[in-house]
């Protein structure tokens, strides 16, 4: 990736925004150029540097009043992400991946609340997977096979 800032990204949009995974790639390439541990920023300054979080509040806070929005904070944007992401079905060892927590039972003490329906759901899976009205995902069916096949 280029040294272009940023707003390169937003002028080769087709739409004049910036995608979230022409955001995502910038960063990285920052974080990767400037040998920076990937874990520990989400936002960086031109040079690599870490960019202080009251500076990203700041910045959030004007835009929201700008924008004539309720004013959150800025850390309140992760906890929505999440719930969004257990509400379309994300697998919570993913959600754990995504949020960077050290364990699944800190994610699920964290936002298993979210997923009430959980047991009824997994409930109703396996008896429609016993019953033969649901099969099993390929990859399963596929290592099934093979130890089959290894037999």
């Amino acid at each position: 990736m280029s040294e272009q800032p940023l707003r390169y990204f937003k002028a080769e949009a087709t739409d004049g925004r910036l995608t979230l995974r022409d955001a995502y790639r910038y960063t990285r390439d920052q974080v990767d150029r400037h040998g920076i541990p990937k874990k520990d920023y989400v936002f960086l300054g031109r040079t690599g540097e870490a960019i202080d979080p009251d500076v990203v509040d700041r910045a959030f806070k004007r835009h929201l009043t700008l924008a004539k929005q309720l004013e959150i904070r800025f850390h309140d944007l992760r906890h929505t992400f999440a719930s969004y992401e257990i509400a379309a079905g994300v697998h919570p060892k993913t959600l754990q991946a995504e949020l960077g927590h050290a364990s699944i039972t800190v994610t699920m003490d964290r936002y298993g609340h979210l997923m009430p329906t959980a047991l009824e759901e997994a409930t109703a899976l396996r008896e429609a997977f016993i019953q033969g009205t649901r099969k099993a995902p390929k990859e399963v069916a596929e290592k099934h096979e093979r130890l089959e096949a290894a037999r």
